[in-house]
């Protein structure tokens, strides 16, 4: 599931080794939020990680409105643009 890139992948610069990377995805339907979709995405992106060996998870959200879900599943700001990362 995962594909390990080469270190320094792009988006979001420098990728520490054994960081998982996932390139904004949205729910933009409204009348799918809150009803635990994205939350159980994410968890099972999570446990695929941790499989797969990852020790964190950097997530970018181009959606001004995502930080409450972000900090909902434990990810922490950057602080550099709408980047996220998650220990597991």
């Amino acid at each position: 599931m995962f594909e390990h890139k080469d270190q320094n992948y792009a988006f979001s610069g420098h990728v520490p080794a054994n960081t998982g990377v996932i390139d904004s995805i949205e729910l933009y339907s409204e009348k799918g939020r809150g009803k635990g979709i994205g939350t159980a995405f994410y968890n099972h992106i999570e446990k695929q990680a941790i499989a797969s060996g990852m020790k964190q998870i950097r997530a970018t959200s181009v959606m001004s409105d995502s930080e409450r879900f972000w900090s909902k599943m434990g990810y922490k700001p950057t602080g550099k643009g709408r980047i996220w990362e998650k220990k597991l």
